[in-house]
């Protein structure tokens, strides 16, 4: 293979020139879209929920923010049901202003008749009620210590519905007498 002479010309621009001659904008790139600084920190929907589903009991129920009462008026002003239903409350409210007026109405028209009209007579009849008599109630027998029920955070754990259902159920639990010897749903 014979060697042939390749001539390399380097062209060259000052500081100030290459600006003018070279265009150092980016035309095939295109730009991801801006995230917000707050919108990797953010839950998803199913993520609200679930954290709403632990919390739940922890929430106070009255005040004027984080409250299950706020929750509630926002998400009426949202929906906007509470307008539905001061509707059904103001008609039903109308009618029973209107049942009061009807009654007051017959009232009065009772007190007008003459003195000497004879209404016929009604004869209600005596309805007599069964009262049974109470039974003493049994004397409690102290359980015995082999006897007491207990439960633990796995029991509960173990139960469909998260830690709503088994803070509801450790309530009912106990109104039986079974002892919680667990600390994570107190």
């Amino acid at each position: 293979m014979a060697r042939q002479l390749v001539d390399l010309t380097k062209t060259v621009y000052e500081k100030t020139q290459y600006q003018k001659v070279i265009d150092t904008s980016f035309t095939q790139l295109v730009q991801p879209p801006a995230l917000s600084p707050t919108a990797s920190f953010l839950p998803s929907i199913d993520e609200f929920f679930s954290y709403y589903e632990e919390l739940f009991f922890d929430i106070p129920k009255f005040g004027e923010t984080n409250s299950h009462e706020y929750l509630v008026k926002t998400s009426e002003d949202y929906i906007g049901s509470s307008n539905i239903l001061n509707d059904e409350i103001q008609a039903l409210i109308d009618e029973v202003t209107e049942l009061r007026q009807e009654n007051l109405d017959l009232q009065q028209r009772l007190i007008q008749l003459p003195v000497g009209i004879d209404l016929p007579k009604i004869d209600i009849p005596k309805i007599e009620v069964f009262t049974p008599e109470p039974q003493p109630a049994p004397a409690p027998i102290p359980p015995s210590p082999s006897a007491v029920q207990t439960v633990d955070d796995t029991f509960l754990e173990n139960l469909r519905g998260g830690r709503r259902a088994a803070r509801i159920a450790l309530e009912a639990l106990e109104a039986k007498g079974i002892i919680y010897t667990g600390t994570r749903y107190r």
